[in-house]
């Protein structure tokens, strides 16, 4: 998960983060067999899916409200942590 330009945080071993020029970045969190990505720049998600893709079989669920409730919970203490230790 380190490729690309990905970095693991120090806050949780299971978000990884990739920074662009402007100060917009993504996140990438892992649970499990599920992966959440979150970013302001909708390309970068396409591009970033469309890689990822090539080696995984996926399936885009669209809306986070269709998953487990505690692949959620772990996912939301996981980004409220990054976003409290700002760790990269």
């Amino acid at each position: 998960m380190t490729d690309n330009g990905y970095h693991k945080t120090l806050a949780d071993h299971c978000v990884f983060v990739k920074k662009f020029e402007g100060g917009y970045f993504l996140i990438r969190l892992l649970y499990v067999d599920v992966m959440l990505i979150v970013g302001r720049d909708y390309m970068e998600i396409r591009v970033l899916k469309k890689a990822l893709s090539r080696s995984f079989s996926m399936k885009d669920y669209h809306d986070i409200a269709r998953l487990e409730p505690m692949t959620l919970r772990y996912m939301g203490r996981a980004l409220d942590h990054y976003t409290i230790c700002c760790n990269t």
